[in-house]
């Protein structure tokens, strides 16, 4: 997994794209945002995206699918 910037990530779109389609490369883009507006200024806080080929969200999706059947199985226990 790479971690970039969201002004990385909007500066080699083209080759970002290419490197998870062609090599399934998975990115961590961190993005700064506005929280708060305070008297002293801005608050920041870090956000996240990932970016992924679908086949491999497609997995991890079906075991996070899985995962809470069997929390929701356990709960009912």
């Amino acid at each position: 997994m790479k971690v970039i910037t969201l002004s990385q990530f909007e500066k080699d779109l083209d080759r970002i794209l290419d490197d998870v389609i062609d090599d399934r490369e998975h990115y961590h883009i961190k993005t700064p945002m506005v929280t708060n507006i305070t008297g002293q200024g801005l608050a920041w806080e870090e956000k996240a995206v990932m970016i992924l080929p679908v086949e491999d969200y497609e997995i991890l999706k079906e075991g996070y699918d899985m995962w809470l059947s069997s929390c929701k199985e356990e709960s009912m226990v």
